[in-house]
């Protein structure tokens, strides 16, 4: 099997090898909304703000910058940021109490969100304590954390 898209992958994975419920929990419910946290991460987070801030960044000598775009952007994916802030500032996690597939893709955005060094950023107090509790997880640092920016 060939999967192209990291969502329909990390559920993949869930559905198939979390035999403990760690990723996917066993109550629907609370599947349900892991799986809501998951699409969030990529499509609003990620697609609809971050990604075209971030490859401006990453990816377009600092000369040719559109700053007006990039201004644009970047306030917008400061507010998506502060609905997760909200989130975790009343749960640890995304999803709820644990970690779950919902706090993964968000986590890879707000990685590089964290380490970009484009502009002003709110502070996001819970959201930073969010990413060292996603530390303490060595899949996380090895596959997120330690991966340079590129």
């Amino acid at each position: 099997l060939i999967l192209g898209q990291s969502c329909a992958l990390v559920r993949y994975l869930a559905q198939n090898y979390d035999h403990d419920h760690v990723l996917l929990p066993a109550d629907k419910d609370a599947a349900a909304t892991a799986d809501e946290w998951l699409n969030w991460g990529d499509v609003d987070l990620w697609v609809a703000n971050l990604r075209s801030v971030y490859v401006a960044w990453a990816r377009t000598p600092e000369d040719k910058w559109n700053r007006v775009l990039m201004d644009r952007l970047w306030g917008e994916t400061h507010a998506s940021f502060q609905i997760i802030d909200d989130i975790l500032g009343r749960r640890p996690y995304l999803a709820g109490e644990n970690f779950t597939m919902g706090d993964m893709s968000a986590a890879v955005a707000a990685n590089r969100y964290f380490k970009m060094t484009y502009g002003n950023r709110p502070s996001f107090p819970n959201v930073a304590a969010w990413l060292e509790r996603l530390k303490s997880r060595p899949a996380f640092v090895i596959h997120v954390w330690d991966v340079p920016l590129v």
